[in-house]
């Protein structure tokens, strides 16, 4: 994904600050979103329980799919 985005967000121009703006906008709230569902689903009553590595490995690799993937949906937009 990153080499996809090499050409699109290396150069510092206007294009590539609106790119990385909206995609940590926008991954901010996805982010806020999982903690909110995985608390949801591991709080007293929820149906799994995972340790905070667990925990952490899912936020991790949602992290790193979603900053490169909605860097790449404004690519194409803007």
């Amino acid at each position: 994904m990153l080499a996809y985005l090499s050409p699109h967000i290396f150069p510092k121009d206007e294009r590539a600050k609106e790119i990385i703006g909206k995609a940590m906008t926008v991954n901010y709230f996805v982010l806020f979103g999982t903690i909110s569902v995985l608390f949801l689903l591991t709080s007293s009553l929820g149906p799994l329980t995972l340790s905070s590595t667990q925990a952490l490995s899912v936020l991790f690799c949602i992290m790193a799919l979603t900053i490169p993937g909605t860097m790449i949906l404004y690519s194409k937009r803007v």
